[in-house]
């Protein structure tokens, strides 16, 4: 496929980073597709990776978790930076922030 669209576990703030565990869900969806698409509710923006671990237990506790910051690059090859050798080439975040619709006068 040439899209993956995941919802992850939280974003980190302070990095501008998502956190996916592979709690219910397969690490192809945002590993092997060129482009990651990941949906972010608000109440999941956490401010740094200390939140994420004391926000979040199950995510230690599961057999991989995944902290993206951007797309895939590497310069091992001769020292030429390549996009999306290990990972997705393209990562975008879609966040998703509810505000109440219930107002008072």
């Amino acid at each position: 496929c040439e899209v993956g669209i995941t919802d992850v576990d939280c974003a980190i703030a302070e990095s501008g980073s998502i956190a996916i565990s592979t709690n219910g869900r397969i690490r192809n969806a945002w590993i092997t597709p060129p482009i990651h698409i990941a949906v972010v509710r608000g109440s999941q923006v956490v401010a740094d990776l200390v939140d994420l671990f004391e926000s979040r237990p199950d995510a230690i506790d599961a057999a991989s978790t995944t902290i993206i910051t951007g797309p895939s690059k590497t310069a091992d090859i001769e020292g030429v930076l390549v996009t999306g050798v290990h990972g997705p080439a393209a990562v975008e975040i879609v966040l998703v922030w509810a505000q109440s619709t219930n107002m008072k006068n």
